[in-house]
This record gives C-alpha cells, sequence and structure tokens, in this order.
C-alpha cells in the first residue's frame, strides 16, 4: 500500500514538474496513470528479505504488475519517471527502464530524464546501461598497443574473420584511444569515440566475456564495464534494451544489471516485448561454421600444449573432437540423403526451408540430435575447465599467448552457440505443452551449406519465470497494447495471463479525435486478395483521393512492396514528382526532403510499407492524411508462425481469429496513430480495404480503432 509520505513526494514533485515545464498542460490520462503505477508499486514491501510467506505469494501473482495502454500525448515518460523513480527510492529498489528501440533509449538519457530531474527537483541519478561489448577492456588495449608485433592484431588464421595484417590506421587509431583513454578524455564507450571505430579494431579491444580476466585483472579498476556494474548499484534509474534485460534474466539476473529481487522494470514499447524474446531465445548455426570450429579446436589443443604446465586439459578435449568429427560427418551425409520434395524453395530455388514435423523426428534422427548435444556439451565444459585455468596464468603474457587469447574466445563463444542450438533441438515436443519451432535450411547459393534453426514459438512462460516471478514490480506501457479492443493478446504473449492479479489500465487520448480527424472507408469494388485488380482500383482512385494544390503531407502506407512500386510506376508523372518512397533512399534523407517540399509550398506524399506506421512522428501539415492500402495481416511464411498455427489447430482453435486479426487490429491502430500527433493536428485516415465494412472480423478490427469522425 502506497504511504502517505510516498503521495506526498509524488505530489509535491508533479508541482514542480507543472511549474517549471514549460508549455505544461495538465492531462487528466497522465494523472490517472501516476497514481495507479504508484498504487501498484506500493503493493511491494521495503526489503525483499522480510517477506512472509503470504508476501511471496502475493507478489508472484502480478499484484505488483501494471498493464497500461497510453496514447499519443498522455505524456507517459513523465509518468512513469515521477512515480517510478520516487516509488524506488522510497521501497530501495532500482528503477530499470527498457525500450525497444535506440530512439528511445537516447531519447530517455540525453532529453528525457536531464530534463525531468531539472523540472521535478528530484535528486535522481541515472545511466544507461549497454552490453559489455559496448566497452573498452584496457588490459586488451593496453598488450597490443604496448606493443610493435601486427600480426597479433590478425587473430586466428582459420577463423571467419579477417586474415589481413593490421592496417597502419588501426594501429594508429588503437594508439589513439589508448591515450586519450589514459587522458580520460574518453571513458572507453564506443559510441563515445568521436568518430566510427571500424569492427576490425573494436572487436579486438573490446571486453569479451569469454576472456575477461575478471578480479584478477591487472587493470580491473580502470575497466570501464566494471566501473559502470559497480555505478548500477548507487544508480536510481537505468535506462536500457529488451536484449539487454533479456540477457541478464538468462543468466539468471543480476549479472548485467541490478538484480529483479531489487528492481522496479518499466518496460516502455512493450509490444515488441513478444517477439523480442523469442528471438532472443532461438538459436541457430551453420554447419560450415561447425567444420570450422573442429578445425580450430585441434590448433588450439596445439596450442595449449605449449602454454598449460599439463597437457591432460588439451587430451580430454581432444578425445572429445575426435567425436565431434565423427558427429559434423555424419550430419552432412545425413542431409545431403534428404530429398528435395522436404523443403520448401524460394523464388530462386537457391534456398530451402525444411520444418521438421513429428513423423520427421525418427528414432535414428533423435539419436543424431542426442549425440551430438552431448559432445557439444562435453567440449564446452573442457572449454569452460580450460578458461578457468588460463584466467589463473600469471598476468605477464607473451604476444602469442595474448593472441592465444582471442582466439580461445571465438572458440568458446562458437561452442556456447552450438550447444545452446542442439541442447533445445534435443528436447521432445509433447502435447502438454507449447512446442519448439525446429527447422533447417539447405543453402545452394554458392557452395552447399545447411543451417540448423530452433526456436520457441511463444515466449510467455520464460517470460513469466525470468521475469515476472522474479522482480519487485513491472509496469509495462505502450500505446498500442490493445487489439480487438482487449488486453487478451499481449497478456497471453508475455505470460501475465497466468498471474491473476495483474491489472490493466486504458487512458483516454488527450487528444479530440471526433475534431481533429475523419475516418473514410470508400466503397471499393475489389478487396486485397484480387491483388492485381485492388492495385488497379487504388491506381484509378489515386487521385480523388489526394490533392497536389495544397502544400500538405500524405503518408500512404502498403503491407507489399510489389504493390507500392506497381502502384507508385503507374501514376501519372505529375503525382510521382511529388512521391517520396520508402527504400530508394535513406529515411533520414526521405524526411528532409518531405519536409522541405513543403516548406517550398508544395505537396510531398510518402510511400511506405510497415516499418512506417510506428514510430513516424510528422506533426502538423507535414501529415494532413494517412491511406492505408489494406488491413495488415501478417503472412505464416516463417517457420515459427507455421509452427504456432499447426500447435493452435490441434488445440480446436482458429489462427486467423486467436493471432492474425487481433495482430492487425494493433498495426491498424498504430497505421491510423501516425496522423493526430498534438492537440493542433488535424486531418483523414483512408482505408482501401472493404473487408472492415464486409467480413465479420471487420467489426472486431474497427473496435480498435481511434473515435474519430466517420465520413
Amino acid at each position: 500500500m502506497i504511504t502517505d509520505q510516498e503521495k506526498a513526494a509524488i505530489q509535491q514533485h508533479y508541482k514542480n514538474i507543472s511549474q517549471n515545464f514549460r508549455n505544461f498542460k495538465y492531462r487528466k490520462s497522465q494523472q490517472i496513470m501516476i497514481a495507479e503505477i504508484a498504487k501498484t508499486l506500493g503493493n511491494v514491501v521495503e526489503d525483499t528479505q522480510e517477506l512472509n510467506t503470504d508476501d511471496i505469494k502475493q507478489t508472484k501473482s502480478g499484484d505488483s504488475i501494471l498493464v497500461v495502454e497510453g496514447p499519443t500525448g498522455v505524456g507517459k515518460s513523465i509518468a512513469y519517471l515521477l512515480s517510478g523513480s520516487i516509488m524506488a527510492q522510497f521501497r530501495k529498489k532500482h528503477l530499470v527502464i527498457s525500450s525497444a528501440t535506440i530512439a528511445l533509449q537516447q531519447q530517455l538519457i540525453n532529453k528525457d530524464l536531464p530534463a525531468f530531474e531539472k523540472a521535478s527537483g528530484l535528486k535522481i541519478s541515472y545511466t544507461i546501461a549497454k552490453g559489455r561489448s559496448h566497452y573498452l577492456c584496457p588490459y586488451r588495449l593496453y598488450q597490443i598497443t604496448s606493443r610493435t608485433w601486427q600480426s597479433s592484431l590478425a587473430g586466428f588464421q582459420n577463423l571467419p574473420r579477417t586474415k589481413e595484417e593490421a592496417s597502419e590506421y588501426d594501429i594508429d587509431l588503437m594508439k589513439s584511444i589508448a591515450q586519450s583513454f589514459q587522458e580520460r578524455t574518453f571513458l572507453g564507450d564506443r559510441e563515445d569515440w568521436p568518430e566510427a571505430i571500424p569492427n576490425t579494431v573494436w572487436n579486438k579491444i573490446n571486453n569479451d566475456r569469454h576472456i575477461c580476466l575478471k578480479h584478477q585483472c591487472p587493470n580491473k579498476s580502470e575497466c570501464p564495464y566494471f566501473l559502470i556494474r559497480e555505478e548500477f548499484e548507487k544508480t536510481d534509474i537505468i535506462v536500457t534494451n529488451h536484449d539487454l534485460l533479456l540477457s541478464d534474466l538468462e543468466f539468471g539476473g543480476g549479472v548485467l544489471l541490478p538484480s529483479p529481487q531489487d528492481s522496479f522494470y518499466c518496460i516502455d514499447e512493450a509490444h515488441h516485448l513478444p517477439k523480442k524474446a523469442i528471438s532472443h531465445f532461438s538459436g541457430t548455426h551453420k554447419l560450415s561454421e561447425s567444420w570450422i570450429l573442429f578445425e580450430n579446436l585441434q590448433i588450439l589443443i596445439i596450442r595449449l600444449n605449449n602454454i598449460l604446465e599439463t597437457t591432460q586439459l588439451a587430451e580430454k578435449l581432444e578425445q572429445n573432437i575426435e567425436v565431434i568429427d565423427s558427429v559434423w560427418s555424419q550430419w552432412a551425409y545425413f542431409l545431403k540423403q534428404i530429398p528435395t520434395e522436404k523443403y520448401q524453395f524460394n523464388d530462386e530455388n537457391t534456398i530451402g526451408t525444411w520444418i521438421l514435423s513429428e513423423e520427421d523426428l525418427t528414432d535414428d534422427f533423435r539419436q543424431m540430435v542426442k549425440n551430438t548435444a552431448l559432445v557439444l556439451s562435453q567440449v564446452l565444459k573442457d572449454l569452460l575447465e580450460i578458461q578457468a585455468t588460463l584466467i589463473k596464468i600469471e598476468k605477464d603474457h607473451s604476444e602469442s599467448f595474448n593472441r592465444f587469447l582471442n582466439e580461445f574466445s571465438w572458440v568458446l563463444s562458437t561452442t556456447t552457440n552450438m550447444e545452446y542450438v542442439w541442447n533445445l533441438m534435443d528436447k521432445i515436443n509433447t502435447s502438454q505443452k507449447i512446442p519448439l519451432a525446429k527447422w533447417i535450411v539447405c543453402n545452394e547459393e554458392g557452395k552447399l551449406d545447411f543451417e540448423f534453426h530452433v526456436a520457441p514459438i511463444s515466449a510467455a512462460c520464460r517470460l513469466k519465470e525470468s521475469i515476472w516471478s522474479q522482480c519487485a514490480g513491472a509496469i509495462l506501457t505502450s500505446a498500442t497494447l490493445k487489439s480487438v479492443n482487449s488486453f487478451d493478446l499481449i497478456l497471453s504473449q508475455t505470460g501475465l495471463n497466468q498471474l491473476p492479479n495483474v491489472q490493466t489500465l486504458t487512458l483516454d487520448s488527450p487528444f479530440d479525435f471526433e475534431q481533429q480527424a475523419e475516418l473514410y472507408l470508400p466503397e471499393f469494388i475489389n478487396t486485397p486478395k484480387q491483388a492485381h485488380l485492388h492495385t488497379q482500383e487504388i491506381i484509378a482512385w489515386f487521385p480523388k483521393l489526394v490533392s497536389l494544390e495544397h502544400a500538405i503531407g500524405t503518408l500512404v502506407l502498403f503491407s507489399s512492396r510489389k504493390q507500392m512500386l506497381d502502384v507508385y510506376e503507374h501514376l501519372p508523372e505529375i503525382y510521382r514528382q511529388h512521391i517520396l518512397v520508402q527504400g530508394l533512399m535513406a529515411k533520414n534523407q526521405l524526411l528532409e526532403q518531405h519536409t522541405q517540399q513543403i516548406k517550398n509550398n508544395h505537396a510531398s506524399i510518402i510511400f511506405g510499407l510497415d516499418s512506417f506506421a510506428e514510430g513516424m512522428d510528422l506533426k502538423g501539415d507535414l501529415c494532413v492524411h494517412v491511406i492505408i492500402a489494406k488491413i495488415p495481416f501478417s503472412v505464416p511464411d516463417n517457420p515459427i508462425d507455421k509452427v504456432y498455427c499447426d500447435w493452435l489447430e490441434k488445440q480446436g482453435k482458429n489462427p486467423f481469429l486467436e493471432v492474425y486479426v487481433p495482430e492487425a487490429s494493433i498495426k491498424l491502430a498504430q497505421a491510423m496513430g501516425r496522423l493526430i500527433r498534438s492537440e493542433t493536428d488535424y486531418g483523414r485516415v483512408t482505408i482501401l480495404d472493404t473487408r472492415l465494412l464486409k467480413s465479420s472480423y471487420g467489426k472486431k478490427l474497427m473496435s480498435n480503432f481511434p473515435k474519430f469522425k466517420r465520413i
């Protein structure tokens, strides 16, 4: 329960914000969000060590988790920064804010947080969290730049990296980085260097977890990664991204970020979390990488015998990699015998995908999978034992030893990835559990190769176990979280539907949609199912929908690149002169040209795909008309979606109604949200798909629309 002190603090600092922010406007929705976040996080006791059994049950049931849909203009960031930071300070927690995009991360750390701190009068500390590879490793840098031995920079000759000697430019750049770091004019974050650092340089001097000397490192006291980790423990607000958050939780939490038990999570852009999680928990590798790994393991053994005092570890590893040779040979033979009809090939017939069904997983196939998983697990165990021994070696390393550490890092990381893939492959799908999607890709572009893939079709259980059941509290928010006027989809995709006391909140928009916006649904004869005729009808209607007489912006959103280009190519030349097409120029360049055309008193039209339906912030005359070519239904054209659809059908469910209609409703709401971005914006949304009016699911989709005036 929220205390009187916490309430008073929130009220006082909100008053400060209202007085100190220029053009501040009281928004009822924002005040509701502030209050509900505080109320939710108030369910957490101050010290988790004092939790009794009843308290633990309460935290596991979702009492301290809130899902908020806050439309554009509500001021969500101020709401969660205010309530989140004050509740975190009172409850002795960290506020960890996670976003899906780098753009929002940068906006929070460079703009929103400094302005919020100044206006609110709150004494808060904040920082940004990145993966360790973003930071410099002083030990690696000094070892390289203190010597003139250039070949140490080249790495393993057989590894899939650059084989050439380090250039003079690379060496000069590293010396310059070293000098700047020693003088502390550069603090070790790659993005803070005044110009882009090439991967060929950075990969040799960055912080690599596989070869990090940790507490035994002579340069630990000045290591940027360890310094930022120590800083986290004293920091109120930590801004990160979904990928790093998921990585931390995969390691058990509290490794890259503060522990979940000591953290309030604010998941912004929360609608991206389910797919980010599926991607994060997936695994893949190529058969060709297996041979490279095998070759480099052999070289590794020779090097080990020259470095270690005992040959015992090398001999043990050698015995296991002899089995690896046999395993990969067996897979190579097996895959070449698979008939081509098993694969679904692309249009060029060069890349084919074989989705592994239960019928494909014969006893022999399963045994091959099990053998591969077992031998890789044993090799990884050997490598980790070798890693522990290497770290203990005296630190006055020779050039060859430092080169060996770089080589060892690649071998260890590659083995770790392959072991993860095959352990997942070895899991048996059962009717009681959500299955894993497993597939093999045959790539005949150039030299024949095969790729092994495995992925969860839903990350709901993993998210529930690793985040929601562990963290002190969580707020999930986005402008579009509801689908077909319900939170059911996002709750099921994130596993929050398994926690009975999770609260949901829908906030009203501060904009007067009925006065500011119109919705127009022309009566097209053809539906998008008749692709060619629908395209022809769009071309015929276009001059009726878009006028070139006024200097205003139009955004036309397509779900198909082919349709977008076909419409563009067949419009009259006078229209094409005003159209900017996504993909024909960089996005920033396109937006600059769009703005300039309107400033020059000319109409401007943007043709874009689904990615332009989200994150485009075109205020005022820059976007007065949004035209949506068709309902943006996803196409189950990848193995994960296909396996998910098959699984739903076996449960007696309709994938179209269960997944594709709800997902399309979110995408439509996002696309319509491009129109009204402020209280003074105005305009029209036109949707060229009569299925909204004529289909049984059309009403469901329209129930999620903003309340625009219908014309």
